[in-house]
């Protein structure tokens, strides 16, 4: 009975291996992969860039305002449309 339980455990762990052999084989040499990797950059910069406000510089995306339309806003900004002050 541990034979062929072991065998099966085998059997399930050669398959798991080989799929993860193709997927990392995937990912890294086919144009699939490379696309994959570019798209991910791509977003982490807009993301990176999102929190960078043209007057007020860098912010953390914890310290962005959010707006009732779902568009976020450095606190800097936002406190001076509120105030209405203008530099």
């Amino acid at each position: 009975m541990l034979p062929i339980l072991l065998e099966g455990l085998l059997f399930v762990a050669s398959i798991a291996t080989i799929a993860a052999l193709v997927f990392v084989l995937t990912r890294s040499s086919t144009p699939l992969g490379l696309r994959s990797r570019q798209n991910r950059n791509r977003e982490l910069i807009e993301r990176e860039a999102e929190l960078v406000c043209p007057v007020h510089g860098a912010h953390t995306e914890e310290q962005l305002v959010r707006l009732e339309s779902g568009e976020r806003i450095c606190p800097d900004c936002f406190r001076e449309a509120m105030k209405g002050i203008v530099d």
